[in-house]
């Protein structure tokens, strides 16, 4: 199946399963633009984007090797405290990022 086909039919279904809870905790006032235009900017670029890539990543490499960029999250969350909060990072910190890291290149070595 095509990785647009795939994408869209998924965020599809999870905007018509979030439907009733939207309309049921929606605000009594307007919204302001600027939180319309921040919901749209994270659905177009952080949502859907994000499933474009990752279904075409699927379609290429199959789904056990695309699947290993999900154990990148914890590295980049650590990454962005650091860089964006001043987060310090520690010694189990790198460790456990040199573990996952490890983990990965195994994950996609070619036999």
């Amino acid at each position: 199946m095509p990785p647009l086909a795939t994408a869209g039919g998924g965020l599809f279904s999870a905007a018509l399963l979030m439907l009733p809870l939207a309309w049921w905790t929606w605000p009594a006032g307007p919204a302001p633009l600027k939180a319309w235009l921040a919901v749209l900017l994270l659905a177009a670029f952080c949502t859907a984007l994000a499933y474009l890539i990752y279904y075409r990543l699927i379609n290429r490499l199959g789904a056990t090797r695309a699947s290993a960029v999900t154990y990148l999250v914890p590295v980049f969350g650590v990454l962005w405290g650091a860089v964006f909060l001043g987060e310090r990072v520690g010694g189990a910190m790198l460790l456990g990022a040199a573990l996952i890291l490890g983990g990965v290149l195994l994950l996609g070595w070619r036999r």
